[in-house]
């Protein structure tokens, strides 16, 4: 499972994904933590991506 095949996913699709692929849902805590990961993990990579874009525009604008 790759990020940028996720790219635009909900954590609860990235989920359903992973069932899919693993044959099983994490239950309890470990359905949570899951989520929780996958949440940091997407809004993580988004604010580098556009940090990434506007670091370009400012080299353009050079």
């Amino acid at each position: 499972m790759s990020y940028r095949e996720n790219v635009g996913k909900s954590a609860e699709e990235i989920l359903a994904d992973y069932t899919r692929q693993y044959g099983k849902e994490p239950k309890g805590n470990l359905k949570d933590l899951f989520l929780l990961f996958v949440n940091g993990t997407s809004a993580a990579y988004e604010e580098g991506f556009q940090d990434g874009l506007n670091a370009a525009r400012t080299q353009e604008n050079i």
